[in-house]
């Protein structure tokens, strides 16, 4: 909820294949806000925690995608309250920041599974195209290219990134 209107701002979520999520009943929803994200200490230490790679915008879904993968369950609970300071839709800068960190933690996802890889990355570009030319038709040409930016700045950190060495 909004901190000082009291404005829903966070419904039931399904993340998809892409990293973006979609509204949903509430026993379909598999990740939240991290704002109002309650997480048994046992599976944060598990899953290791959030992921230092992407400290803001999409963090959350990234835990929750690992958690799931870890085994661990998801639920929403419609009753539970919480008052967060600021708005949910991304405007300006955390359009780009959300794009780059979805599209960059979803190819880290898919890294050992090179067909899943392939095809997040055809689609992903697919609709990263599909809302370029949305906004654009919108008149949201600043939006739009902070989205292009942000997908394109993803790719290129992708392809220089390499996985923590965990031997240690």
């Amino acid at each position: 909820m909004d901190f000082e209107g009291g404005r829903v701002q966070s419904l039931p979520r399904r993340a998809t294949f892409l990293g973006k999520s979609v509204l949903c009943p509430p026993d379909r929803a598999n990740s939240g806000p991290s704002c109002n994200l309650g997480i048994p200490r046992a599976c944060f230490e598990a899953v290791g925690g959030f992921d230092e790679d992407i400290p803001y915008y999409f963090e959350d879904s990234d835990f929750c995608i690992r958690a799931r993968r870890a085994g661990f369950p998801f639920k929403y609970l419609p009753g539970a309250r919480f008052r967060h300071k600021g708005g949910e839709r991304k405007q300006g800068e955390a359009i780009r920041r959300q794009e780059h960190n979805s599209t960059f933690a979803m190819l880290k996802a898919y890294r050992g599974a090179p067909l899943k890889w392939l095809a997040f990355a055809a689609l992903n570009s697919g609709w990263l195209f599909v809302r370029l030319i949305a906004w654009s038709a919108r008149g949201r040409l600043r939006d739009a290219l902070l989205l292009a930016q942000g997908g394109l700045t993803a790719y290129a950190r992708f392809w220089r990134w390499r996985p923590p060495d965990r031997r240690n």
